[in-house]
């Protein structure tokens, strides 16, 4: 499963004509959503303004809702949709075009906070701070840990959580809990995370961030990348496209400086293959939301701009170019 610095989600496919409506000309607002866009088995799912989940059609010309119950958030494991109903917080399954849906679990669930990920026959997910499997096959619901979470990921048979009862830290446990064990402290935040490996990003002194990666092959140990480098203040992950799946790029700025200024980014290039990295260093480029097809695309001083790999021959281009790079559909395959 694939998740980019968002969160993201959509779901199901449509067979509702009389629940649901076709519409076009969706609005940047419903665009914008990154935290529920999700392509599955090449079908991009949304979930509109009123938190009804919608499918686009062939030619993303126009939309179906297909669940017209407002939902939380969801998930999709095995041609199923697991989502979360907004009205009673029960945790419900449906086919790919909305029909057959039963309630599950009638505990208080609330997906809202973090995304739910699906991994193998299970779902996990994070309700009332506290971490949850829930088995797809028997409807079996576990708790994994009793302390408080902030973040996790799913990868390699192991979970990998922040838990903030223990100052931050980066844990690890099998996939029921057991074999917990701390990693790292004071981590901030997952930067980017898939099937195949993690980012974080890690707090070592007041203005100094520091980035740290876990491969699914890794065993018990963690590795930096760009250690010595002096990354300051704010780093951001940027996936260049689905043609070059290795590629990541990260862009670090000072955080003292103004985002729309003409600050002196720093672009790292990070293969996932290898973990070899490259430096490409921009001058007055602003907030940079998206890399495609060899541009950079960014934001500064509340313009849309777009320039080479080496931050020359910028042009200026429309928001929604923009939206539609950076807000993209995380790709869910439920392959392990």
């Amino acid at each position: 499963m694939k998740l980019k610095r968002r969160f993201l989600g959509v779901l199901l496919l449509g067979l509702i004509i009389m629940n649901g409506c076709q519409n076009s000309n969706i609005d940047t607002s419903e665009k914008t959503r990154e935290a529920f866009r999700v392509q599955y088995n090449n079908i991009k799912y949304f979930m509109d303004n009123s938190n009804y989940v919608c499918k686009w059609d062939n030619t993303m010309d126009n939309y179906v809702q297909i669940i017209t119950d407002p939902v939380n958030c969801y998930t999709i494991l095995n041609d199923k949709i697991y989502y979360n109903l907004t009205s009673d917080s029960t945790i419900c399954r449906c086919d790919l075009d909305g029909t057959n849906s039963e309630k599950l679990i009638s505990d208080e669930v609330n997906w809202s906070y973090k995304q739910p990920e699906a991994y193998k026959n299970y779902i996990f997910y994070i309700n009332n701070s506290q971490l949850y499997r829930f088995d797809v096959n028997n409807n079996e619901l576990k708790q994994i840990t009793n302390d408080e979470i902030r973040d996790f990921h799913v990868m390699g048979d192991r979970i990998y959580y922040k838990n903030t009862t223990v100052k931050d830290s980066l844990c690890q446990s099998d996939l029921d809990g057991t074999n917990s064990k701390i990693l790292l402290k004071n981590i901030m935040s997952f930067n980017y995370q898939d099937k195949d490996i993690l980012i974080y990003s890690v707090r070592r002194n007041v203005g100094e961030e520091q980035l740290f990666y876990i491969p699914k092959e890794g065993d018990d140990d963690y590795w930096e990348i760009f250690y010595g480098l002096g990354i300051i203040g704010f780093c951001n992950i940027i996936e260049k496209d689905n043609s070059e799946p290795n590629n990541l790029y990260v862009a670090a700025y000072n955080d003292s400086m103004p985002i729309d200024s003409d600050a002196t980014f720093r672009l790292f290039s990070f293969n996932k293959a290898d973990f070899s990295t490259e430096l490409i260093t921009l001058n007055g480029v602003g907030d940079i939301k998206a890399i495609k097809n060899n541009f950079i695309y960014y934001k500064i001083n509340d313009k849309y701009m777009k320039c080479d790999m080496n931050g020359l021959n910028a042009q200026e281009v429309e928001q929604s170019v923009v939206d539609d790079l950076y807000y993209d559909y995380t790709i869910i395959d439920n392959t392990f």
